[in-house]
């Protein structure tokens, strides 16, 4: 895995971070949350939310394909400063290395291997 992380700015990034943030939620939530409120939660709604919500976002790459992203900055709700989803294979590398790109949001890109 050579993990890329940048900030997220095409659209097939953002598309990307939609995907990721819809498919982690049904994988990982499937027979914990309400069946009902899963079904309500759809791609279509995560792209809308990705294209209104751009900003202090970065994604890990692995080659093309968007992995995983964070989200930093001030809380919208009530749990502190970072919202963190990840798809990939080795969960601890992906957010040590978002973790780490936190500490320097401005960098053109970070790579990682």
């Amino acid at each position: 895995m050579d993990i890329i992380i940048k900030p997220m700015e095409t659209e097939d990034e953002i598309r990307g971070k939609a995907y990721v943030h819809w498919k982690s939620w049904q994988e990982s939530y499937a027979g914990i949350v309400d069946a009902d409120y899963l079904s309500k939660l759809t791609l279509d709604g995560c792209e809308e939310k990705a294209f209104r919500w751009r900003d202090n976002l970065l994604v890990a790459k692995d080659g093309t394909r968007v992995v995983g992203f964070v989200g930093y900055g001030t809380a919208r709700g009530c749990c502190g400063g970072r919202v963190l989803r990840e798809r990939a294979g080795n969960h601890d590398v992906l957010i040590g290395h978002l973790e780490r790109a936190l500490h320097a949001p401005s960098a053109e890109g970070v790579a990682l291997d």
